[in-house]
């Protein structure tokens, strides 16, 4: 018999423990979603008021959305069938607030992440120099110079026949000019050149910019698919907002189910009655499968060892050799304090109730 109140008090201290583990593991996957689905849910709020208070009221507005559709289903058996409708109706609307402000975030936080990238990008500024614009173009060098060279043509042409000095001054004037001119005209050509390749890394800068500032996965899928990247970004941010939101709903049905099914199992013993022959307990205690002891201590996991047990206590108090109190059923049974105490509160409540 005391190996038997040992066993089940073994087994309810395991059971204890698995359902302590298992609701703790319900709530932190409930949670941890739902923690999430808020701060998303007010961030969103939080950029769509202009003032302090319509952002506070933004962010409630959201916190209430999130609570409600998080834990309306686990709630509705408790309602009639019109409150359900109503109820479902209400969720829906709700639901589609959250996804809204949802992706509204992921798209927001995807453009920035790429105009941060974008910005790592060293910037190339093509522009032209003061002197550049100030100086003449080639069109105009050119036809100063075939001003210079008709010129020193005629000059060359022509015969010296006594003025010999001053053919030879102007054919030396007009030669440097043309030097000069072509000197100019080299200059404007290499400046030129360097514009045009300043242009080209500025192009160049421009366009590592802009795809940095892509998404490269969207870019590829959205190429594959064939669909543009803002259709695929939006569906993107759907999928992302569905899978919080159902994670935190699913969850939350998880908990509410561990709870229900831990009370549905939840095992009442039969009362003793007085003059009722007590159980045989000389064969091992059989526990039903699954079976897990309430956070309650009247309640107790194999409902056939306590008859037994209380069968014995209550021999004894009828005899007049004990007394229903927790010391003397823990000195009769030389077992522990939680159990003394779990079936001196059993016997009042089973057998002292039945007979009053």
């Amino acid at each position: 018999m005391k190996e038997s109140i040992r066993n089940a008090t073994g087994v309810g201290t395991v059971s204890n423990l698995r359902l302590v583990l298992l609701r703790g593991m319900a709530i932190a996957a409930a949670a941890l979603p739902t923690a999430v689905s808020f701060c998303v849910a007010a961030y969103a709020g939080w950029s769509r008021g202009a003032t302090p208070v319509q952002r506070m009221m933004s962010v409630a507005m959201a916190g209430v959305a999130v609570l409600y559709v998080h834990w309306a289903l686990t709630a509705q058996r408790s309602f009639s069938v019109p409150i359900r409708v109503a109820g479902a109706a209400l969720w829906c609307a709700g639901l589609m607030v959250l996804m809204f402000g949802q992706v509204t975030f992921f798209i927001e936080s995807r453009h920035d992440a790429g105009n941060r990238r974008a910005a790592l990008v060293q910037a190339v500024v093509a522009t032209r120099r003061v002197d550049v614009l100030s100086g003449r173009s080639l069109a105009e060098i050119a036809e100063d110079r075939i001003q210079v060279v008709t010129d020193l043509a005629r000059t060359e042409a022509r015969r010296c026949i006594g003025s010999c000095p001053a053919i030879a001054v102007r054919k030396a004037k007009l030669g440097a000019q043309l030097a000069a001119l072509d000197a100019e005209m080299d200059g404007v050509k290499r400046r030129e050149v360097e514009d045009d390749h300043l242009a080209a890394q500025a192009e160049r800068a421009d366009a590592l910019r802009e795809s940095q500032r892509a998404d490269p996965v969207v870019s590829q899928v959205a190429a594959w698919v064939g669909t543009t990247e803002p259709r695929l970004e939006l569906a993107q941010a759907a999928v992302f907002a569905v899978v919080l939101e159902g994670a935190a709903i699913m969850g939350w049905l998880w908990v509410a189910q561990v709870c229900s099914r831990t009370s549905a199992r939840e095992p009442v013993a039969p009362k003793l009655v007085e003059g009722t022959a007590p159980v045989a307990c000389d064969e091992p205690a059989i526990f039903a499968t699954g079976t897990v002891e309430a956070a309650t201590p009247a309640v107790v996991s194999a409902g056939s060892d306590d008859d037994c047990v209380l069968g014995d206590i209550h021999a004894a108090v009828t005899a007049g050799r004990l007394k229903p109190t927790q010391a003397a059923i823990r000195e009769f049974l030389e077992c522990g304090q939680a159990t003394a105490g779990r079936f001196a509160r059993l016997y009042r409540t089973r057998i002292d109730g039945a007979e009053v």
